[in-house]
């Protein structure tokens, strides 16, 4: 698997799926975020705190960009959206 962005916020370690999709399109980017994807983001997010010994908490984000022609992007930030599917 491949994870997008890795970060921090505060003491928590935060993998991020970025999605981006046009105005017009028939899904905003959120909903892009299936079951199977879900289930890859939580197997390669393990993969990644294991290797790197991470032992704190973490959690796994959405940010939705949202585009339209010339205007500035609209940015989205779903948290923790695998509530359950981790076991910290």
């Amino acid at each position: 698997g491949e994870l997008d962005m890795v970060a921090f916020d505060g003491d928590e370690l935060v993998v991020v799926e970025v999605r981006t999709r046009s105005v017009g399109k028939m899904a905003p980017p959120e909903t892009t975020v299936g079951p199977s994807k879900l289930r890859k983001l939580v197997r390669t997010g393990r993969w990644y705190v294991l290797n790197k010994g991470w032992e704190g908490p973490w959690r796994i984000d959405v940010v939705a960009v949202t585009v339209e022609g010339d205007k500035n992007p609209e940015v989205e930030i779903f948290r923790d959206v695998t509530v359950g599917l981790i076991e910290q």
